[in-house]
């Protein structure tokens, strides 16, 4: 019978041993999970580590770093050869951290790792945090936080900005999705026709978008990064808990799919536009589209 590859059950295998290591603080064992060629990505800092001896290394800073880091995984999904856990990382900073010395302060951050499999091992995993959050518990300036990690590939500082945005939009947090963004920034929804230039017209539009749609979320399914400009896609969705005008809310959710484009600018966003289609949204939500249409702005898009 032909070799039908790696089952769920031999990633699931493979984790448990990855995470056992992690855990025990076994940098070896927990790279030995690794293809020879597997990577880590630390998307929050713009870190990529190559191979079995860099991913090591990584770890092993890490734990000297915070030598009681944890990871307690909330949520895991198993999709193929992608496993993704949610969950909260703990660690106090009593070791030196990118060459800063220790604080002695406390961290618990919400993070989320991807994980991608070949074979039956660990290919690559990413992990991501808000660094922001980050550096204010462990005490850290954020700017010299970044400064320390020297001069990562540009394209993935770029993404990791990109995902600390779309984070902060995921929980409604304006100011921290604006702190990702250049004073002239600008905000194009395409399907609204609405453009918002400037941080105080788009901290207006997001505001009003949130007290729309509060729970907001959005999951980036794939990415095509530059230093000066990340192109990503994925699912939108949310549910209508306040009204549109005299459109009366629904209660009804929508999860549509959907497309960004970032211009980047000395690696802040400078501008969004955002594409999805109106009327699968408007279906969703038990709205007439005609009637959502009537009460949109005609507006000249910046090119």
């Amino acid at each position: 019978m032909p070799d039908k590859g790696p089952t769920d059950k031999d990633i699931s295998a493979t984790l448990s041993r990855h995470l056992a290591a992690e855990a025990s603080h076994d940098a070896e064992a927990a790279a030995a999970c690794y293809v020879e060629d597997g990577w880590y990505e630390h998307l929050a800092l713009g870190l990529r580590f190559a191979g079995r001896e860099q991913v090591a290394a990584q770890y092993v800073a890490s734990y000297q770093a915070m030598p009681d880091i944890a990871f307690v995984v909330d949520h895991e999904f198993i999709a193929g050869d992608t496993v993704v856990q949610t969950g909260t990382f703990t660690g106090t900073v009593t070791g030196e951290m990118l060459g800063l010395a220790p604080t002695g302060r406390r961290v618990q951050v919400p993070m989320t790792a991807e994980y991608g499999f070949r074979d039956g091992l660990i290919e690559h995993e990413r992990i991501l945090f808000d660094l922001a959050t980050f550096a204010d518990q462990a005490g850290l300036d954020i700017a010299t936080l970044r400064a320390a990690v020297g001069h990562p590939d540009p394209a993935h500082v770029a993404a990791a900005t990109v995902h600390r945005y779309a984070q902060a939009k995921s929980r409604a947090d304006v100011e921290a999705a604006l702190f990702e963004c250049t004073d002239d920034f600008v905000l194009n929804t395409i399907p609204f026709r609405s453009t918002a230039r400037g941080a105080d017209e788009a901290r207006d539009q997001l505001g009003l978008f949130f007290a729309i749609f509060p729970d907001y979320d959005v999951t980036i399914a794939g990415e095509l990064a530059s230093a000066h400009v990340v192109s990503c896609w994925g699912n939108a969705s949310a549910t209508m808990q306040g009204a549109i005008g005299p459109i009366a809310a629904t209660g009804r959710r929508f999860d549509v799919p959907f497309s960004c484009v970032f211009p980047i600018r000395d690696a802040k966003i400078a501008r969004e536009n955002f594409h999805f289609d109106l009327a699968t949204m408007a279906a969703q939500l038990g709205i007439e589209i005609n009637e959502l249409l009537s009460l949109l702005p005609t507006a000249e898009l910046v090119s």
